[in-house]
């Protein structure tokens, strides 16, 4: 991996028949929702900030108004209107239809190496994620994500030259159901990034089959959100890789959040996470092992990782207003595989970014990250967050970026160096720049 782009030659067959599934939603949901008039009233949604779409933990006290709870999830969430049908009593069935798209620019370049000698990589890729979210009734909804990915580039190395891959693949699709007030669970394809999930620096934007329960207790100065899952760790294609006689791999996490927001310029939270990794096969330790695990031995169906994964993740971060219109945000994460030895089990990540808020709703988003990630801190064949797809590296990041609210559109510039922590064969010293375009906009 480089960056957030495949660069290993071997790819999984794409998920054609979930983004597919997605694809025709976006198509015929509206008209499929118009022709249910007049025996159910249907209403668009509301347009999201996508700063405002994470489950819960984020909008000021003025956004939720003086008298309600830190925590309101199902509005924040999903930014659906309240209505309720005039027939039958029945609450009015919602839906939304969105897009986002991204255009990335990328050289990268790794110092010479007896292995890597001279490798390079320049590519423009394309991103493109329809989403439906559908509500049926106040306590339950769904949410389907494709994600379209077309690249043009080319890279050469010793390990011989690479075509970047095109794939057409499923990003998220799950039901979720709120029974009550302090109670939700989600079930289907999951995506590891989701903010609540804390799970960044462990997988990042993997897709995995899984249950997620969350309890929630709200308050006017503390927030409290336990989350639990229960997944399986699987490819784009939702397989998990297992051969042979190899047993179902497992994940299981529990999260503990705490939010607060004593005024409305502070916002603080913090969280700890505990995670464990059970099974994980062949396939995945071959594939874990260029990209910086260490493995008992190498061969087809027999490489073996050297050590598991389970520890906890520690989390700290918050948003200060240092004017009224520049604004401080920072999050600070720690992560320590209890299964491994030390120099091998630790990973510490962190940034500190400004928003700069100029008139014409133009924001301006400088920032500066610190990554340090060892060798088994966390399995690499999932890893795909903003630091890369490696283990066994440290390094910085530093970006511009510019948010064009009105015309939803952003665009940023980022440059990172990183180097391998413990010496390896497959490894060496990378540079990278990366320059994203990216547009939101409603389809219905």
């Amino acid at each position: 991996m480089i960056g957030n782009v495949a660069v290993n030659s071997t790819t999984d067959v794409p998920n054609w028949y979930g983004a597919l599934a997605i694809v025709l939603a976006t198509i015929f949901v509206a008209p499929m929702a118009h022709a249910l008039d007049p025996y159910v009233s249907v209403q668009v949604a509301d347009v999201p900030n996508e700063s405002s779409t994470s489950r819960g933990l984020g909008r000021s006290r003025s956004e939720r108004g003086s008298d309600a709870s830190l925590w309101t999830e199902a509005d924040s969430a999903s930014g659906y209107n309240q209505a309720t049908s005039p027939v039958s009593g029945l609450r009015a069935s919602q839906y939304h239809v969105r897009g986002v798209m991204d255009l990335y620019l990328l050289n990268y370049a790794a110092d010479e190496t007896e292995l890597r000698k001279g490798e390079t990589l320049t590519m423009a890729g394309l991103r493109y994620k329809p989403t439906v979210d559908f509500k049926m009734y106040d306590w339950l909804s769904w949410r389907a994500t494709a994600k379209l990915w077309l690249a043009q580039g080319y890279a050469e190395s010793r390990l011989g030259n690479f075509v970047p891959p095109q794939s057409f693949s499923l990003f998220e699709g799950y039901v979720e159901a709120r029974p009550v007030d302090y109670f939700s669970f989600r079930a289907g394809a999951i995506n590891q990034s989701n903010e609540d999930l804390h799970n960044e620096i462990l997988i990042g934007d993997s897709v995995y089959p899984a249950v997620v329960e969350t309890f929630h207790a709200d308050g006017d100065l503390l927030a409290a959100e336990l989350t639990a899952q229960q997944a399986v760790p699987t490819s784009t294609t939702l397989s998990t890789d297992a051969v042979n006689a190899e047993p179902m791999p497992t994940f299981f996490v529990e999260t503990l959040t705490l939010k607060t927001a004593p005024v409305k310029s502070v916002e603080g939270h913090a969280y700890v996470t505990k995670f464990q990794f059970n099974d994980l096969g062949t396939v995945v330790a071959a594939a874990s092992e260029p990209r910086g695990n260490t493995v008992n031995e190498s061969g087809p169906l027999a490489t073996k990782f050297r050590y598991q994964f389970a520890g906890m993740i520690y989390g700290l971060g918050g948003r200060v207003d240092l004017a009224r219109k520049v604004s401080l945000r920072s999050n600070f994460e720690f992560i320590d595989n209890m299964a491994a030895p030390e120099t091998y089990n630790r990973g510490e990540s962190g940034y500190l970014a400004l928003d700069v808020r100029l008139p014409d709703e133009i924001v301006l988003k400088p920032r500066v990250d610190l990554f340090f990630l060892e060798s088994d801190a966390a399995p690499a064949y999932w890893l795909e967050s903003f630091y890369g797809s490696q283990t066994n590296r440290s390094g910085y990041s530093a970006e511009m970026g510019a948010d064009f609210t009105r015309q939803k559109f952003s665009m940023a510039l980022r440059y990172m160096s990183f180097r391998p922590i413990n010496a390896n064969q497959w490894q060496s010293p990378e540079q990278l720049v990366f320059l994203q375009f990216r547009t939101r906009h409603d389809l219905l």
